[in-house]
């Protein structure tokens, strides 16, 4: 029996010791000192990226990174200048020049005057393109009348074919008569890339003087308002056929909308005088004064008695052809 409760005081004792042991070995584990240091740690950027407070500071130095950014942000518009042609002086960039106009030959005409069946498809004298002026009743297209078809004379010799002949009273210098094959408020043909040609041949008449001959020029018009361009002058040679050509791409308008066409004949500037006699020029006056000053009445005034004589005769009436006016692609 003793020993039965000496043993039992032992395992009594025994508890005791074991679980005051454990107690005391709970005072070190609450040193929390140890979590600090833990603290510590989160300088690393992690506490920081937690938000913990104090050590975010540290965290902060992560700005430093942004900073960073930022620059790769300037790297972003040192790109865009890389896409600039040149600087802040460089001109605009201009857009792409578009590929030439390419000519299908759909617009191409030709009046070749073949037979007396197609008589002078059109084509008559303006008074817009001659002289003196549109309104005066002497205009050159008046006087000239109607141009009609000669079935003898052909721009290639053909037997079956012939061409549009004109009769032109022409008197002085400086005149011109226009032969016009259409006109139109609106455009009638596109142009681009085309070459207008004619044959004109002077068979008789025209200046007097053979140093100065006729000259021929071909023309288009644009619409709507009639801008007019003239081709290169050619000159006249009495009895053969001169070929006329025009290149559209040196009109120089809207050949997009080409409203007129024709041909021009003048009779140039003065080729002669007649000595003696006034020049009709600017000194025209002084020459009348002088001859009647020569003749003085006495000092009786003759004012409104004298008249100047007309200008001298430097042309005859012309009789000019035209054939073979054809609009082309040009090659």
């Amino acid at each position: 029996m003793l020993t039965q409760k000496t043993t039992l005081a032992l395992l009594f004792a025994t508890f005791t010791v074991a679980v005051v042991g454990c107690g005391g070995t709970t005072t070190p584990a609450k040193k929390d000192g140890g979590a600090g240091t833990t603290g510590t740690a989160g300088t690393t950027g992690t506490a920081g990226s937690t938000g913990t407070a104090g050590t975010t500071g540290t965290a902060g130095t992560t700005g430093t990174g942004g900073a960073a950014g930022a620059m790769a942000g300037a790297t972003g518009t040192a790109g865009a200048t890389a896409g600039s042609d040149g600087g802040v002086d460089a001109p605009a960039d201009l857009p792409p020049e578009a590929p030439p106009y390419m000519a299908d030959g759909g617009q191409g005409h030709s009046w070749l005057f073949n037979t007396s069946t197609t008589g002078i498809d059109g084509w008559h004298f303006t008074i817009y393109g001659s002289t003196p002026s549109a309104t005066a009743t002497n205009n050159l297209a008046l006087l000239s009348g109607t141009p009609v078809w000669d079935g003898t004379n052909d721009a290639d010799n053909l037997t079956t074919s012939g061409s549009l002949k004109g009769t032109v009273p022409f008197t002085h210098t400086n005149e011109q008569i226009d032969f016009q094959a259409f006109t139109s408020a609106t455009g009638v043909y596109d142009w681009r890339g085309y070459t207008v040609s004619a044959k004109v041949k002077l068979v008789s008449g025209g200046n007097i003087n053979a140093g100065c001959p006729l000259s021929a020029v071909l023309y288009v018009s644009q619409a709507p308002d009639y801008g007019t361009k003239i081709s290169a002058s050619f000159d006249l040679v009495k009895g053969s056929w001169v070929t006329l050509k025009f290149n559209m791409s040196d009109a120089f308008l809207n050949t997009m909308a080409i409203s007129q066409m024709g041909i021009q004949i003048v009779t140039g500037s003065p080729c002669t005088a007649d000595a003696g006699a006034p020049d009709s020029g600017t000194d025209a006056a002084v020459d009348a004064a002088t001859a009647d000053g020569a003749a003085s009445d006495g000092g009786v005034s003759d004012a409104g008695s004298d008249v100047l004589p007309p200008p001298p005769i430097t042309a005859t009436t012309a009789v000019i052809l035209v054939d073979d006016v054809i609009v082309s692609v040009t090659p």
